[in-house]
């Protein structure tokens, strides 16, 4: 038998009870042993404050590595094999950006961040944004209510992708690949934990193979690179992104994560920032009065109090010193990027909204790094635009109390739903 590591959770249980619970008093517990806990549900340390999570950020690639990268000596996670992950993470891309290191991953990185420039974003904010988030909204504005999350939230980053990688806007279309991705994510819930049930792996490798056949024909569509949607661009430099032995895999993964990411994981910060607004009216009043700055770190505070990934896996390459605890080569640490993002010791009051908070992109929902998401500039302008469009639309959007009120749901990636409001035309 194995000597149990300490500090660990067992006086106060496993994060895994905190699936679709409110997880604040189990960081306060996690703060409480050390900051530094491991929990032998997930078989891994559970890393809860800021500068530990800035250090974990900070040094990946050197000392931590990302829980999906490629290694044959280390087993995958969830009992795949080497191959069915590159198959289901990887979309079977032998350089996918989040299973490579080195120059592999740091030529993509860069390809993304320049990709999505300030003149890009803009043209997107004003062309196609805008317009989609005013779209939903005529949906329900004369109705006076709506399910912010079906009707506003699940629709908007959908097609907003569609638009970017020039793929069909036809709502049944892009509902199904909603459906698929949610399927994925099922088994993606269980990064760091054991005991994966075995029908999400095979529902989840039947997702992943569908995707394929749905993106599939409209990747191939743009293989001349003639293209100015995000597709076409890969095609066009796919020697740069993915270096001179690239292949069209390369592609169709690229493409995949691309409607994954931009389609999956903006919709929970959609809802959580309408959550936040919907829930504290004097916000809106402040914000109706407010200048455009205000409403940036509104989203800025929404994200940082409920970003859309409450942990982000990592095993350990060498023995580092966190805290007041020495990990060891291969152990997995998870850093909790929500609970370092509400460090009472980095931030006045973390828990409430400041619209004049000191440097309010100081916080972990993309992470940190050089394996920060490089797509944040494009969720950003999605969630002010959708802030924006709320704002000019309504002169008040509350929850609506005859209906049921909303709960935190989720564990690695949480959401507030259903969001029941009613609204007041301006």
């Amino acid at each position: 038998m194995s000597t149990p590591r300490t500090p660990n959770t067992s006086a106060f249980g496993s994060m895994q009870q905190t699936a679709d619970v409110e997880p604040w008093d189990f960081y306060r517990h996690v703060e409480d042993a050390g900051g530094v806990v491991w929990d032998e549900g997930f078989g891994a340390w559970l890393v809860s404050r800021y500068d530990d999570v800035k250090e974990i950020g900070r040094r990946d690639e050197d000392v931590f590595e990302l829980a999906s990268v490629l290694d044959r000596e280390r087993p995958m996670p969830y009992g795949l094999s080497y191959e069915q992950w590159v198959e289901f993470f990887a979309y079977g891309s032998p350089h996918f950006i989040a299973t490579n290191t080195g120059e592999t991953h740091t030529r993509q990185h860069r390809w993304w961040m320049r990709t999505f420039s300030a003149r890009m974003l803009q043209h997107w904010r004003d062309s196609l944004i805008r317009p989609v988030a005013d779209a939903q909204i005529d949906r329900f504005a004369a109705a006076g209510r709506a399910e912010l999350v079906a009707d506003f939230s699940a629709r908007l980053a959908p097609r907003v992708m569609a638009g970017v990688m020039g793929l069909p806007s036809d709502d049944a279309w892009l509902d199904r690949l909603a459906e698929l991705h949610d399927v994925r994510m099922a088994l993606k819930q269980y990064t760091g934990r054991s005991g994966v049930p075995s029908d999400l792996v095979g529902d989840a490798f039947e997702a992943t193979r569908e995707i394929h056949s749905l993106l599939g024909p409209f990747v191939e569509e743009r293989r001349s690179g003639e293209t100015e949607d995000l597709i076409g661009l890969m095609w066009r430099d796919a020697p740069e992104i993915f270096g001179a032995d690239w292949e069209e895999a390369d592609i169709y993964g690229s493409a995949m994560a691309m409607w994954e990411g931009g389609a999956g994981s903006t919709p929970p910060s959609t809802s959580n920032a309408l959550y936040l607004l919907a829930s504290r009216p004097s916000l809106q009043d402040e914000l109706h009065a407010a200048d455009e700055r205000a409403l940036r770190n509104f989203v800025e505070e929404s994200l940082r109090l409920f970003g859309p990934l409450y942990f982000r896996p990592r095993i350990v390459k060498k023995d580092v010193r966190l805290g007041e605890v020495l990990v060891r080569e291969g152990e997995q640490v998870l850093p909790l990027t929500v609970a370092g993002s509400r460090d009472a010791e980095r931030y006045a009051c973390p828990a409430s909204v400041d619209l004049a908070r000191p440097a309010p992109r100081d916080h972990f929902s993309f992470f940190f790094g050089p394996r920060a998401c490089p797509g944040h500039g494009l969720a950003r302008v999605e969630l002010e635009e959708t802030v924006r469009a709320m704002l000019d639309r309504f002169s008040a959007v509350r929850l609506d109390p005859a209906e049921e009120p909303p709960r935190l749901t989720g564990l690695m990636a949480r959401s507030w739903e259903p969001l029941h409001v009613v609204v007041e035309p301006r």
